[in-house]
């Protein structure tokens, strides 16, 4: 379960597909000393997780949490990860129990609100310190809940698993039959054909011990091969995220992760057939560099401070032009994006998306090459935390802690309700529900249509269908929350 759990997080660091079924917030966020929470580890708690705590990318986890009317925590989420699976596991737990007040609105009336609770990582200083002596001091990118802020292209096919190229094609928004469409089948069989590709992605591990270090080696892998790629090729897949984010709406779909918004509003069918075989030869050098050992490019502690310099000179243009964005451009690089409403984030990534891109070139090289170094040795901490862990106790997976995914227990009860007979293209309709803590559904609305009436109406019933909702781990289904549906998913 560990290992499982920790390859999630890893996928995350390089970029993965989206769920199909996410729960988001409608309260408004104020801070847990104003509500007057109680939270905290246990010393039961620390000692559970034992010397796994140690190694962690970051010295605190912090998990957003919904407060009800009552006071009552009503669904948590880990908003920022520290990168250890076990503490932030701790942390969801610790969350779960807290004891707040009721806050009182502006009528004097109380209200559901949402707030984060901040858990500091035992000894974390300790660990990290050892390993980023020469960027301890230097400015911070905008942090993502679980991955990094510029890298965020993801691998366009499931390791072990045949890659389609027709399916791939229908996700990208290109025309079955069309040339890009030819470019992209041209492509996966030059993949596949690849004796080093089909080696190291493609070849099934038949062995249940191994399979999940092997997923974990594979994502480091992609860290490397992004290091080893030229600029150019760097600049074509950064660039993917950037057509993505300028695609997305107003609030990027409520989303606060770039791999996410990448996978939701890529479409690359405006682009021309050069624009596309461009893209898709760096993403075959991504991938062969990755099953490569060769020396990765080192940058300097000098280099790295020369870059952040020349970015913040572009971010200093930037808000020369439009100085509102200074509070919001704040809070996204200094880790605290859970107070940024999602149309904040979304404009505020954008701005900070246009000041790298701004960037002379050298000093753009620079940091992208210091962010994949600091990545990599958060994704090295990582496996080799766990693969003391698994030494420690290789036949005894169960002791592992758990970590309770809400969203896919709704996405399992709503998605095999769903009735469809269409097109499953790029259609998606966000539902608000609202249920008894009991599970007993008391109505669903649409809050952003997808444009297709017949499909959303298809929605609005595989929810009624679903009747009842799930309960969560505390035996209580959410009051409110949203699910995202798609054709076919």
């Amino acid at each position: 379960m560990r290992l499982t759990k920790a390859s999630l997080m890893l996928a995350c660091i390089v970029g993965t597909s989206a769920a199909s079924a996410t729960i988001t917030s409608t309260p408004h966020f104020v801070s847990a000393q104003s509500i007057a929470c109680t939270y905290g580890l246990s010393s039961d708690d620390l000692k559970s997780a034992g010397a796994v705590l140690e190694p962690a990318p970051r010295p605190n986890a912090i998990v957003r949490a919904w407060v009800d009317e009552r006071g009552q925590i009503a669904d948590t989420v880990v908003e920022v990860s520290s990168g250890n699976p076990a503490f932030d596991n701790l942390a969801l737990q610790a969350s779960r129990r807290a004891q707040c007040r009721p806050f009182t609105g502006v009528d004097n009336q109380p209200v559901a609100v949402e707030t984060n609770f901040v858990f500091n990582l035992p000894h974390a200083g300790v660990t990290t310190a050892a390993n980023n002596t020469d960027s301890a001091h230097l400015p911070s990118f905008p942090s993502g809940g679980t991955g990094p802020s510029l890298l965020s292209s993801a691998l366009p096919f499931l390791p072990g698993k045949p890659l389609d190229a027709a399916e791939l094609a229908n996700r990208l928004g290109i025309p079955a039959d069309s040339s890009k469409a030819k470019l992209l089948a041209d492509w996966a069989k030059k993949l596949t054909a690849d004796p080093d590709i089909q080696r190291y992605y493609f070849s099934r591990d038949s062995n249940p011990a191994s399979a999940g270090p092997a997923v974990l080696e594979r994502a480091l892998g992609v860290l490397d091969g992004m290091a080893r790629i030229s600029q150019q090729d760097r600049d074509q897949l950064m660039g993917l995220t950037t057509l993505a984010l300028n695609d997305a709406p107003p609030d990027c779909g409520g989303l606060k992760n770039l791999q996410l918004i990448t996978s939701h509003y890529l479409s690359m069918d405006k682009e021309s057939d050069a624009e596309l075989r461009a893209q898709l030869q760096a993403m075959f050098n991504l991938v062969k560099q990755s099953t490569q050992t060769t020396p990765l490019p080192q940058v300097t502690p000098g280099q790295r401070l020369r870059g952040q310099l020349a970015l913040s000179q572009s971010i200093a243009d930037a808000l020369n032009r439009d100085p509102a964005e200074a509070d919001d451009l704040g809070l996204l690089t200094s880790g605290r994006q859970g107070e940024l409403s999602p149309e904040a984030w979304c404009n505020a990534m954008r701005v900070y998306r246009q000041a790298f891109d701004k960037t002379p070139r050298q000093a753009r090289e620079w940091i992208t090459l210091a962010e994949l170094d600091t990545s990599r040795r958060s994704a090295a901490l990582l496996i080799s935390a766990l693969k003391k862990l698994a030494s420690a106790a290789p036949r005894q997976p169960a002791s592992a802690p758990k970590v309770f995914d809400y969203a896919e227990l709704v996405r399992q009860r709503v998605q095999p309700n769903i009735v469809w007979s269409g097109k499953t293209g790029p259609r998606e309709t966000v539902v608000e529900v609202h249920c008894t803590s009991s599970g007993s559904l008391e109505s669903v609305k649409i809050v952003r249509s997808s444009g297709d009436p017949v499909w959303d109406k298809a929605a609005i019933e595989a929810v009624q269908r679903s009747d009842p909702m799930p309960r969560d781990e505390n035996g209580e289904t959410p009051r409110s929350f949203t699910i995202t549906l798609r054709p076919g998913v």
